[in-house]
């Protein structure tokens, strides 16, 4: 794997690192730099469209990046406690935390969706007709303040 190095802030490395603990030593600069392309990107947050926002569309070292998604090893677990520990110290340092959970239906069709499956529609759905849908379900948690 090439190993590519982008000059970052050391401000930017220090508010990014309670993030970056979550992944290998060998993958956070990585991260790092997806991090500042995803946050001087403009239009829609791809691996393609972030690495043409720092410069390195043409770099040889291309794929290393769309690795970090999809093969290097990191902790999701570690990462979402992380960022709720954040909000809750941010936005309710002192007060009860009260977390909403919700559930969304994305419609989808055709035989190359997957992990699409039948699940009941809330929105079609009456008390006399129960329907269900192919999709993905999606589920939220928001921190309510």
């Amino acid at each position: 794997m090439a190993h590519i190095a982008v000059p970052l802030p050391p401000t930017f490395v220090a508010w990014l690192w309670p993030y970056l603990v979550a992944f290998s030593g060998r993958t956070r600069s990585t991260v790092a730099a997806l991090a500042v392309g995803a946050v001087l990107a403009v239009g829609p947050r791809t691996v393609a469209n972030l690495l043409r926002t720092l410069g390195l569309a043409d770099d040889p070292g291309f794929a290393a990046f769309h690795r970090v998604l999809n093969r290097n090893r990191s902790s999701g677990l570690k990462l979402a406690r992380t960022l709720l520990n954040a909000l809750v110290s941010a936005f309710v340092p002192d007060g009860p935390i009260v977390i909403g959970i919700d559930h969304t239906l994305e419609r989808r069709r055709g035989a190359h969706v997957r992990p699409a499956s039948h699940c009941f529609d809330s929105v079609r759905s009456s008390t006399e007709q129960t329907v269900t849908s192919r999709g993905l379900r999606w589920m939220t948690a928001m921190l309510l303040v």
